[in-house]
């Protein structure tokens, strides 16, 4: 099937761009969705992403949405790739059905989660800061989430009756049992004070690009809503700083939160706190399941950053503080 779905997509990239294809590299990650990088006759680069109805049939109008801002960011300097427009539209369509968007080739490395360098941390804390910057100058919308107690309490409870039956180890036990302390006694009120924006929302290390030192690019805005940039601080934060051997390495961590502070001053350490604790909110139902252990590298990667957290829960004024 994916064979037809390329076929289908390339003909059209053809024809849109009276270029004939000659070479293509499909790119192995996400999920469901098809990506390739892909060259022309002339020796221009081009991504195709091809979006999964299944996946993302109702999402569609939201993703036409965060092309639409990656560009307006992309404009003001923001280290991202050009979307394609034709007639008007960035999201195109195959006579078969099958949608798909082309953008520019970046060029970088991918760095490992945990392995940046401090150097990179800070560039990519400073380039995160002109996002949100940049962000700002997009008209509000609807909230599309907010932390939820009872949801997260649901989920506990069908995971923990889960492991009742197929037994997980002990980490995961623990993980569970803690995360149920901390649901018990946090006060989900104190989010009402965190600042609303537009906010990439998927801000893990497989989306940035470095050149050397310097980020090169941050891509992927697919998942772009309107909530709560700290949402970005912190994952870029854990995905960055957290080493599996080591834990948070606090270098990382300080480096990429003095970046960041260069464009946005004032950034406390209280907020950073905040904001991981904001992110627990969204991901530890997420990533703290009874099966967890029998996951893909993704999600068992994320598990180890939820982990610290909730491991570090009452020592992060401390540990983040300048």
């Amino acid at each position: 099937m994916s064979q037809v779905i390329r076929k289908d997509i390339f003909e059209r990239v053809e024809t849109l761009f009276s270029k004939r294809i000659v070479d293509s590299e499909p790119i192995h990650r996400g999920l469901l969705n098809l990506k390739w990088i892909v060259r022309f006759a002339d020796g221009v680069s081009v991504f195709v992403k091809q979006y999964n109805q299944r996946r993302h049939g109702k999402k569609l109008p939201f993703i036409n949405k965060a092309l639409f801002i990656q560009e307006s960011v992309r404009k003001q300097g923001i280290r991202c790739p050009m979307v394609y427009s034709f007639g008007g539209k960035r999201l195109l369509t195959t006579s078969n059905g099958e949608v798909f968007a082309v953008q520019e080739k970046m060029d970088g490395e991918v760095v490992a989660p945990g392995q940046a360098t401090v150097e990179q941390m800070h560039s990519l804390g400073k380039e995160l800061g002109k996002l949100h910057q940049a962000l700002k100058q997009i008209p509000p919308a609807e909230l599309a989430w907010k932390p939820d107690r009872s949801r997260l309490l649901q989920k506990w409870n069908k995971q923990m009756a889960l492991a009742q039956i197929c037994q997980p180890s002990e980490r995961v036990m623990q993980l569970l049992h803690r995360q149920k302390q901390i649901l018990d006694t946090l006060d989900f009120s104190r989010f009402d004070r965190c600042r609303l924006g537009w906010t990439h929302w998927d801000c893990h290390f497989d989306n940035f690009l470095f050149a050397n030192e310097r980020i090169a690019a941050i891509l992927d805005y697919d998942r772009m809503r309107y909530v709560y940039p700290d949402l970005d601080v912190a994952r870029a934060l854990l995905s960055g700083s957290v080493d599996g051997q080591r834990g948070m390495v606090r270098a990382k961590a300080l480096a990429f939160l003095s970046g960041y502070r260069e464009v946005v001053p004032g950034y406390s350490a209280e907020r950073v706190v905040q904001a991981l604790r904001l992110l627990w909110t969204k991901e530890s139902g997420w990533w703290i399941t009874a099966d967890i252990e029998e996951r893909s590298a993704n999600p068992r990667r994320f598990m180890v950053e939820i982990e610290w957290l909730q491991q570090h829960w009452h020592e992060l004024d401390d540990f983040l503080g300048e």
